[in-house]
């Protein structure tokens, strides 16, 4: 179980991570650092046993992701990036 800490700690990372998704431009750059904010936001949801909102964040991440190998199919940072 999580300490009152590392709960604080970890709803303080969801709050950043959320909204670095949400404000993140449409190139490639910032899809990018979206999917990665939106991965990471499910890792939070996993390690705080939220495990409905992590499933969903990670397959939004994954369809994030997913868009952008189909745009560049040969970025290794994208197809790395769906991996985790």
């Amino acid at each position: 179980d999580l300490t009152d800490v590392q709960k604080d700690f970890l709803d303080a990372a969801l709050v950043y991570y959320r909204d670095v998704a949400e404000n993140s431009g449409s190139n490639a750059q910032a899809k990018s650092e979206a999917a990665e904010a939106i991965r990471r936001v499910a890792s939070i949801h996993e390690a705080s046993s939220r495990f409905a909102d992590a499933e969903s964040a990670a397959e939004r991440a994954i369809g994030l992701f997913g868009e952008l190998i189909a745009e560049d199919p040969h970025s290794r940072t994208h197809r790395t990036g769906a991996a985790k």
